[in-house]
């Protein structure tokens, strides 16, 4: 057929956003008759052609060499071979799909795509975004760092190009923590195709997810933003959403932030906050029957919202007087400290009926301690850094895994141990979160007797890539994306700094460049061809369920025992670059 059909990589997305043109996926099997003929008569159509190329980005891909892909537009129908748009619209499939048809709805998917309401219109304009920040970046616009091109191929691959969102399940969209990490890389590269992409998700997330009525962002939603597929507002979720907004409002210095991080920390402090209890709540469910929020408190969430409003203050002017924060903040630190026991704190401060017994789980033990880091660089108060090296300690003596070199989920008190699905879970997002608080920790002292927490953890990564390497698994799910990087940008300073000195890992980490492109990796690992390598992916993960994605340790799992040699010299040139800039 003679037209000029590609391959995706992540530069589609970027032709998508720089041409203003909707990617289309055609999913087709060579070996159907239907499907041959479908693009020997309607794509072959001159009228056809003209108004696709005219009006969107057509991409080709073949069923099998992306079954994962197709999966996930498609859904698991492999008998009807479908051709679907991106934002899931179904377009029609090959076997009923005429001229006609095909054309009307694609002129329909281009009206809804030009249809979608902005809220943000003729607020933010990329004229709108500090000269100051922009010269102070151009500094970085040569050398725009390894994780930087592994975020932006890997995100991209689940990136919905038409509503602005990641969508980690087929039919939802979040509000990416992603973000954050984009707002980074654009202030370390000045991309203006990247500038776009966190412009119109921030668009996309406002409009799909946040309650212009009562205040504060739902869980998640529809893609047609119709639906509110979870009716949830957790505190967690809301504090994430500020955070990024006022990141936001860092990197454009638009007061239109301002407000919107106002609205959003208003509603946690007048819906969430529960006075008698001097915590704030879970969240709000809208169903009464299953609401759960009563007397749930998840330490969590208490110990990020404590750590932004820090961050905020003299920033942002909230209602609440700044004697009354003062007492919240006091009091959420003194519950924190009163739930302390030998595991650390609990994950329920208090607990109602449906949760009646406790667990300590590693997450709420690294947001505690990341707490004190954070609590030390505002207020100088070398106590916070006392306290956070005294309980550093404590986590590695409860959670740390020396036969593993990992952190575990959590620790049970006796009479709750559920058994042995509870041994030998090592949550890669929580992993990465202790592995900044280590090397954060190592930067707060020159201490000798402080030196072992950049070799933790250094052993930590390390001993997560030689086990391990990376997920194989596609589309990934953002927050899965973002431990990752975690990982990455702490493997990488603690090369800089010389801690890790293992080639084995130093090249594991130039691998993902290649692995994380997400239309590269099923033709890298085709099982036909190099049984070993899908061997390597993660046994008992399942991406439909983030946020945590737990490893189950499998000693008969090993490394590749190979590494081409263009990845050697890809690690020369990184290392190069690096030690130029320290």
């Amino acid at each position: 057929m003679a037209t000029t059909f590609f391959n995706p990589t992540k530069d589609t997305w970027m032709t998508s956003f720089k041409e203003n043109k909707p990617i289309v996926f055609l999913f087709q099997d060579k070996l159907c008759p239907a499907c041959y003929s479908f693009e020997q008569t309607v794509l072959s159509d001159p009228e056809v052609q003209e108004y696709l190329f005219s009006n969107f980005l057509p991409v080709h891909l073949d069923i099998n060499r992306f079954p994962d892909l197709y999966e996930r537009f498609a859904g698991n129908d492999f008998l009807v071979h479908t051709i679907q748009a991106i934002n899931g619209n179904l377009l029609g499939s090959c076997n009923n799909l005429s001229v006609s048809h095909f054309l009307k709805n694609l002129y329909q998917y281009k009206q809804i795509s030009q249809q979608i309401q902005d809220p943000f219109q003729d607020v933010l304009t990329l004229q709108d975004f500090s000269p100051l920040i922009q010269e102070e970046a151009k500094r970085f616009h040569e050398k725009i760092d390894l994780i930087s091109e592994i975020t932006l191929s890997t995100l991209l691959g689940a990136y919905d190009s038409m509503y602005g969102g990641w969508a980690v399940q087929k039919h939802k969209i979040y509000p990416s923590s992603a973000l954050d990490f984009l707002l980074l890389f654009h202030q370390r590269s000045q991309d203006e195709e990247l500038l776009k992409i966190i412009i119109q998700t921030l668009r996309a997330t406002y409009r799909g997810l946040f309650d212009k009525q009562n205040g504060g962002f739902f869980e998640s939603a529809n893609r047609d933003w119709k639906t509110v597929l979870s009716f949830k507002k957790s505190l967690e979720n809301n504090v994430s959403a500020a955070r990024t907004l006022f990141h936001s409002y860092q990197l454009t210095l638009d007061p239109y932030y301002l407000d919107k991080i106002r609205e959003t920390l208003v509603f946690c402090l007048n819906d969430l906050w529960n006075k008698k209890q001097g915590l704030f709540n879970y969240g709000l469910l809208a169903h009464p029957l299953y609401d759960l929020t009563n007397e749930l408190f998840l330490s969590r969430g208490n110990c990020e919202i404590i750590s932004l409003l820090y961050e905020v203050e003299g920033i942002i002017d909230l209602p609440t007087h700044k004697k009354e924060l003062d007492k919240i903040k006091s009091s959420v630190l003194k519950r924190l400290r009163k739930s302390e026991t030998p595991y650390g704190i609990p994950h329920e401060l208090s607990s109602g009926k449906r949760h009646p017994y406790k667990q300590f789980l590693l997450q709420d033990q690294a947001a505690y301690l990341n707490l004190f880091i954070q609590l030390y660089s505002f207020t100088g108060r070398a106590i916070y850094r006392k306290r956070a090296i005294s309980f550093v300690n404590l986590i590695i003596e409860h959670y740390f895994d020396l036969k593993n070199n990992l952190f575990k989920d959590r620790v049970s008190i006796p009479e709750t141990d559920f058994g042995p699905l509870m041994k030998n879970l090592f949550p890669i997002r929580d992993n990465a979160f202790m592995v900044n608080n280590l090397v954060t920790l190592s930067h707060l002292t020159e201490k000798p007797t402080h030196r072992p927490y950049r070799e933790l953890a250094t052993n930590c990564v390390t001993s997560y890539y030689s086990n391990f390497g990376i997920s194989r698994e596609a589309p990934f799910p953002p927050e899965f994306v973002i431990a990752n990087q975690r990982l990455i940008e702490s493997a990488i300073e603690l090369v800089i700094i010389g801690s890790i000195k293992d080639k084995k890992t130093q090249q594991l980490m130039i691998e993902m460049k290649k692995i994380y492109d997400p239309f590269s990796i099923i033709e890298l690992f085709d099982p036909n061809k190099d049984k070993q390598m899908m061997e390597l992916k993660f046994k008992d993960y399942n991406f439909h369920n983030p946020p945590l994605a737990f490893i189950k340790i499998d000693s008969t799992i090993s490394p590749p025992a190979y590494y081409p040699k263009e990845i050697s010299l890809m690690l020369q040139r990184l290392l190069e670059a690096f030690r130029s800039d320290v």
